[in-house]
């Protein structure tokens, strides 16, 4: 269970980290301009501006494919109870994951399972902070895309 889990978990996140390219331009704008406030709001906590966007990006969006893949219509049904628990593993997982900062004992033992601590452990190498960083400054840069060109304010909506 635990291979195949980090087998989904590593192909999961190296997805994610590789699609900050493909990031609307608007969206690059929102979080821009989130990180910021953070950064304004909170001058002392130098990674406040990063989990304020890692919070957004994992916990709404990708947090919530991965264990839900019906509702973007990556799916046409209801996964059945095993594909939906391992789903939802992979999700939490991506949530820890895209949670700035290192893995402290405290979020390590915040898992029901106990599996889950242990199973964290492997990911407590700097590379994958290091690639949620990166994730994070591209899409929250506005350097390296177009002006999204919006005049009139955006209406984020759900769904």
């Amino acid at each position: 269970l635990q291979e195949n889990l980090r087998y989904y978990v590593d192909k999961v996140f190296r997805e994610i980290v590789r699609s900050s390219i493909s990031c609307p331009t608007l969206m690059c704008d929102v979080f821009y301009s989130l990180r910021h406030l953070a950064a304004k709001r909170f001058p002392n906590d130098p990674h406040v501006q990063y989990s304020a966007v890692s919070s957004f990006v994992f916990l709404r969006f990708f947090a919530v494919a991965v264990v839900s893949p019906h509702t973007f219509h990556l799916r046409p049904h209801h996964p059945d109870a095993q594909t939906s628990r391992t789903l939802t593993l992979i999700s939490k997982a991506i949530q820890t994951l895209g949670s700035w900062g290192s893995l402290t004992k405290s979020k390590l033992s915040s898992f029901k399972e106990r599996f889950m601590c242990e199973f964290f452990k492997t990911f407590q190498e700097e590379q994958f902070t290091e690639s949620v960083k990166k994730f994070l400054d591209d899409v929250s840069s506005t350097e390296s895309k177009e002006p999204s060109g919006v005049s009139e304010p955006v209406h984020l909506k759900e769904g």
